[in-house]
């Protein structure tokens, strides 16, 4: 991996399978990256119960793309039937059906671009709950019971505003997310790879950000935070970032920029937070 004089290293923290298409654009882009992932996604089902399957519900929501994997693996593996027609996928993004839609179409070996996905488009300033909300609003008179597929923990926004509207859900948690451990290794390199402006950081959700920072107070590398640049996929990424600064002890905001999470828009984030001659 090569890199430019000034350019800023950059640190991909998403699972491992996840960093790899950032990873490619980075080296042809001649900007040196580190995969250190901070959190460790562990599937806790191995079959889908029959009361869990898409065909008793009138929406699956996917809230992200490890979602969509750890329950499409063991449900055609199971079944191995085609997805229903009539049962709606609701994705909180753009990528989140990208990578349900590729684990589809692998199982089914066909494509699934006729089946009914519900999700915010590619332009819209947030990828989340909300904006998936506004899409689904129109419908709800035609929704009856849906199924939510979530990590062991996570956000209860949308199933309450479902279940306000008269709507049946359930959740179904198919992954959980343990903090990973950063070694003595990963601090010398980290320490190796900083230059005098910094590191990028790339942090796609809260859980990561805490992750981070603890790794990084317990190898005693917080220092690096200061002339660093955290790209972020959500306000409340960005909001979490700038608390757990305060709480390490710094007296201003740390530097957090913002960007949709398409691999088009984080890729163009880390960009410019790795080349920009200053902290922007």
């Amino acid at each position: 991996m090569s890199n430019s004089a000034a350019a800023r290293t950059v640190v991909l923290t998403r699972p491992e399978q996840r960093n790899l298409p950032l990873a490619r654009a980075l080296e042809q882009a001649s900007i040196t990256y580190l995969s250190q992932p901070a959190l460790e996604v562990v599937p806790l089902v191995k079959e889908i119960p029959v009361n869990y399957q898409p065909t008793n519900y009138d929406m699956v929501v996917f809230v992200s793309g490890q979602a969509a994997r750890c329950y499409l693996k063991p449900l055609y593996q199971q079944v191995g039937e085609l997805w229903p027609l009539e049962t709606m996928i609701g994705t909180v993004g753009v990528s989140t059906r990208q990578i349900a839609q590729a684990e589809i179409e692998r199982y089914q070996n066909q494509a699934g671009d006729n089946l009914q996905w519900r999700h915010p488009p590619a332009t819209a300033c947030n990828q989340d709950s909300e904006a998936l909300w506004e899409i689904l609003r129109p419908e709800l008179a035609s929704i009856r019971r849906v199924l939510i597929i979530r990590g062991k923990t996570g956000r209860e926004w949308l199933r309450q505003q479902l279940q306000d509207q008269g709507i049946s859900v359930d959740t179904f948690a198919v992954y959980d997310r343990r903090p990973a451990h950063w070694s003595i290794q990963t601090a010398k390199t980290l320490r190796q790879q900083v230059a005098s402006n910094g590191l990028v950081f790339l942090i796609t959700s809260s859980e990561s950000a805490e992750a981070i920072f603890h790794n990084l107070r317990q190898l005693d590398l917080l220092a690096l935070c200061k002339n660093s640049v955290f790209v972020v996929i959500h306000e409340r990424i960005e909001k979490r970032v700038q608390s757990l600064g305060r709480s390490a002890g710094f007296a201003h905001s740390l530097v957090v920029k913002r960007c949709v999470p398409t691999h088009e828009s984080m890729l163009a984030a880390l960009l410019k937070a790795a080349t920009s001659p200053q902290v922007i």
